[in-house]
């Protein structure tokens, strides 16, 4: 339930993200009031739900959500409220296989993020778009305490 809320969430903020408008500063603010959305729904997914694939799909969502506005690129996903976060994920986790597979070869993808709780989400695709692993820790305190 919790990752159905969150999923529609989401879907939410990405509609009205195109009502911002361009200036950076203030796409830059509204974004970061909605990352910890992202986060949230990454935590779920790797610890609760058992799904790093996905997981690294919303990841790689957030990351992109920047570059797109920057390239003019409209998401696909925006105006499809039909979509369940099933099918949001997966869609998410076939462009990052995609993405790998582009690479080719004996490539290795290492993707991060940052979860809610300043645990670190890392994973290790291969150049086949093949989920190899996925591994969480605690992120050291940077003000060493």
């Amino acid at each position: 339930a919790a990752v159905c809320a969150l999923s529609r969430s989401l879907r939410i903020f990405q509609h009205l993200e195109e009502y911002v408008g361009d200036h950076d500063e203030q796409r830059v603010s509204f974004f970061e009031q909605h990352q910890t959305t992202y986060q949230l729904m990454q935590g779920l997914l790797l610890g609760h739900l058992g799904q790093p694939g996905w997981a690294l799909a919303v990841a790689e969502q957030a990351k992109a959500r920047s570059l797109a506005h920057r390239l003019g690129v409209r998401d696909r996903s925006q105006g499809a409220s039909d979509f369940e976060y099933e099918d949001m994920c997966k869609m998410w986790w076939s462009e990052v296989q995609q993405q790998a597979r582009a690479e080719g070869g004996e490539t290795r993808t290492l993707e991060f993020s940052f979860l809610i709780d300043g645990t670190l989400a890392i994973w290790v695709l291969s150049g086949k778009g093949e989920l190899l692993c996925s591994v969480t820790t605690p992120s050291p305190d940077p003000q060493g305490k």
